[in-house]
């Protein structure tokens, strides 16, 4: 959706245009004009009259959907880091903002509290259940809460409960009528088909399941482009294990793979600029020749692939508690504001990605997902002491606000300079009190 304010005889007026397509598409902008190239479905164009953007707005989300009621806790500050290997380094965290006096209402971990990478797992070395929920009752007195990170590829693994109900209910993506072999974090994967009610039945199950083993409260949905190490039809090597052990690498393809051309759908006349490299469609996800539930392609069903899980996600917490779900999705569609949060990506610890990360928080607004925000002081590389100064004063203000890094960067909690730590009492403050009178 693109949104066009112009002045036609001294006057402003704002209109908006929606081409609802979830194929690929290059979109040229020339200064006064705008040039689609699509290479499937159906030129459906949606035109909202305004005349104000406010207007806009308001029918370009009664057309999409409003955009979902968040939970009070999520409004405030978050912490996460991709890297917080046990729990005794979380519960330090923890103890690290208390110390300090900076508010903390949600602590995240990324897959470190999995076993060996796998969705819906606890580690019994790492974050043993006992010991995990004695920590989730503590933090819960406290009025804080707890998000985990769950990927959609399901690691092939014979011993994994999770992998057998999958196969046993029939619930992943196929290619040649078997389902189709991927790479990411624990190893080989499959993908759970959301389009399948079958599919959508096994997630709400997983995750009701994985609430019972423990009871978070909410769930961060990566990786759903869907994100693939390999690239074409793969399979297991029987030269090397896969992945490697002890690998310091393990986003590198382990799987044999042999890329795929022989189709107008995985290769089509008209190369679109995927990746910004004109890379193959199916490059790094999933094979574009595909099929989804009832015969639908990939070629057709990317782009959705991530709303499709956050629709099954919001259902699932939606059916446990009752309650305002949060689900934050890394990969978002028309609509996807109506189930999901969203986050700009692995941002750049960089002032021009503080400066880029405000506009970008204020245009998922106009498209109808306002809870959003970025990696305050930066997904990576090391942030500057000033810079994380600065961005918390901005971060504060974010819908979504999480200072969240990379394993291989320093540690960036708030607390760890003082001048930050000062920055973040008075602007976690601030917008605490501006919670407060907002709700009366």
């Amino acid at each position: 959706m693109y949104m066009d304010l112009r002045k036609v005889n001294g006057e402003a007026y704002c209109h908006g245009v929606l081409l609802l397509n979830s194929n690929g598409m290059d979109v040229f902008y020339r200064g006064s004009s705008l040039t689609y190239k699509v290479i499937g479905g159906v030129f459906d164009f949606y035109f909202f009259s305004g005349p104000s953007p406010l207007e806009v707005t308001d029918q370009y989300t009664l057309l999409i959907g409003r955009p979902a009621p968040m939970p009070y806790w999520a409004l405030g500050f978050h912490q996460c880091r991709w890297g917080y290997h046990n729990l005794s380094v979380v519960e330090g965290v923890v103890e690290g903002y208390k110390n300090a006096q900076i508010p903390l209402d949600v602590m995240w971990t990324d897959d470190d509290h999995m076993d060996a990478k796998k969705d819906f797992t606890l580690s019994p070395v790492n974050f043993p259940r006992a010991e995990t929920l004695a920590f989730l009752e503590r933090i819960h007195s406290q009025g804080m809460h707890y998000v985990v990170l769950i990927d959609p590829g399901i690691n092939v693994n014979s011993t994994y409960g999770v992998y057998l109900r999958g196969m046993q209910q029939d619930v992943f993506i196929k290619y040649e009528g078997k389902p189709y072999l991927a790479q990411v974090w624990p190893g080989p994967v499959y993908f759970p088909d959301f389009l399948s009610p079958r599919g959508v039945s096994w997630w709400v199950d997983e995750i009701a399941r994985f609430h019972e083993l423990l009871p978070i409260d909410g769930l961060w949905i990566d990786m759903n482009e869907a994100s693939n190490f390999c690239t074409g039809k793969c399979k297991i090597p029987v030269s090397h294990p896969c992945p490697i052990p002890n690998t310091t690498t393990p986003w590198i393809c382990c799987l044999d793979c042999k890329n795929l051309t022989n189709t107008r759908w995985d290769d089509p006349p008209y190369k679109i600029n995927a990746s910004g490299i004109q890379a193959p469609l199916g490059f790094k996800t999933i094979a574009s020749s595909a099929e989804h539930y009832n015969g639908v392609l990939e070629y057709n069903a990317h782009s959705i692939y991530g709303f499709s899980q956050a629709i099954a996600t919001h259902k699932a917490l939606l059916n446990l508690k009752g309650k305002r779900p949060f689900v934050l999705s890394r990969s978002t569609f028309v609509g996807s504001g109506a189930y999901a949060a969203h986050w700009t990506g692995d941002n750049k610890g960089t002032w021009e990605d503080l400066r880029y990360s405000i506009s970008t928080v204020l245009n998922f607004g106009i498209f109808g997902m306002p809870m959003v925000g970025a990696d305050i002081c930066g997904f990576y590389p090391a942030p500057s002491e000033e810079l994380c100064n600065r961005w918390i004063e901005v971060g504060a203000f974010y819908p979504f606000s999480r200072d969240h890094a990379n394993f291989a960067s320093p540690r960036q909690e708030l607390y760890q300079w003082e001048s930050v730590a000062k920055s973040a009492r008075n602007a976690l403050g601030l917008d605490t009190s501006f919670f407060h009178i907002s709700t009366l």
